[in-house]
């Protein structure tokens, strides 16, 4: 077995660098889905709302979502032509990625707490 520089098997090497690119794509993909989801369902729900609070929340949380996915999506171009080396190598990608994990964390805990409940307290139209 041929071995790279560093002593790790290529194949190794090669199983991580496919495993970026998977998960990133498949990241993307994730996210994409989702934003749909809300755009399509549950942005129109929530501001169709007679409650006053729930209408100007939704718009709230829209805006916030619109800049989230712009600066989410930014990443994926921004790293998508690079060759995989280059990501694995690239403080810049690491400092980026944590940026939009921490991002979408923080988004997901404040949809969980404060957005999905608002939709549940709907009263049906």
């Amino acid at each position: 077995m041929k071995k790279e520089s560093g002593g790790a098997p290529i194949e190794e090497f090669l199983e991580k660098q496919h495993s970026l690119v998977f998960h990133l794509r498949k990241s993307k993909n994730i996210l994409i889905q989702h934003l749909k989801v809300e755009d399509e369902f549950l942005y129109p729900a929530l501001l169709k709302s007679k409650n006053k609070e729930i209408r100007e929340t939704a718009k709230k949380f829209a805006v916030e979502m619109k800049q989230i996915s712009e600066k989410t999506m930014s990443f994926f171009e921004k790293y998508a032509a690079l060759k995989v080396e280059d990501i694995s190598a690239s403080d810049d990608f690491r400092i980026d990625l944590s940026i939009i994990i921490t991002i979408i964390r923080k988004r997901i805990s404040v949809e969980e707490t404060d957005l999905y409940p608002l939709y549940d307290k709907m009263e049906p139209s």
